[in-house]
């Protein structure tokens, strides 16, 4: 048999194979009509989305924090994570730890501040979500602060520092935000929310 009729052969013998196996019916993907849950956080690992080399003047993209600890702390300790990314939204999470040797009842609505790349302070525009569980803190144990805006897409514009005041002391981080000023985005859930959760991969109770 020669070349031709071999390769001809073959191509009719697939053709007939696949005509012959069962359809395997394709599902159905449903599509979102809500907010996705913020993506689980670490306190090691930054954005899922690649980070550009940051222009002069922008704040660099945190990739890494540094684990809560008591460890020269008052009653409470904070850490901030790295912001993490996904179709332009922003999140951040905040772990509050209570290193009293007694419980703690957190506020419901603690200061936040947000620092502008002009120096301008004023508070940060975000609404408070019903918060998930008590607010009462045992010690040792911790609770986290969740908040979610959307990017502006620039890092030197808008807010570069954040600043937590809770139980009389302040807490605060630089990071591109991308959050804020002349370029964010004006729509419904721009300016952001956050609330306090017991997991913060889940939503606002």
């Amino acid at each position: 048999m020669k070349l031709g009729q071999i390769v001809s052969a073959l191509i009719a013998g697939a053709a007939l194979s696949a005509c012959s196996s069962p359809m395997t019916a394709v599902p159905q993907v449903a599509v979102p009509t809500h907010l996705p849950n913020p993506p689980p956080l670490s306190q090691t690992t930054g954005s899922t989305e690649p980070a550009a080399e940051p222009e002069p003047g922008e704040f660099p993209h945190r990739e890494t924090s540094m684990p809560v600890s008591c460890d020269g702390a008052g009653d409470v300790a904070v850490s901030f994570s790295p912001v993490e990314a996904g179709l332009g939204n922003r999140w951040l999470v905040l772990t509050v730890r209570n290193c009293s040797a007694a419980p703690i009842t957190l506020p419901a609505e603690p200061v936040f501040q947000a620092i502008n790349d002009d120096g301008t302070i004023h508070p940060a525009p975000w609404r408070w979500d019903e918060p998930q569980g008590s607010l009462v803190l045992e010690p040792g144990n911790d609770k986290f602060v969740v908040a979610h805006w959307l990017s502006n897409g620039h890092c030197e514009r808008g807010v570069h520092e954040l600043r937590l005041q809770l139980q009389g002391e302040t807490f605060s981080e630089q990071d591109c935000f991308q959050f804020g000023g002349d370029t964010a985005p004006d729509r419904e859930g721009a300016d952001g929310d956050l609330y306090w959760a017991d997991d913060p991969s889940q939503p606002p109770g």
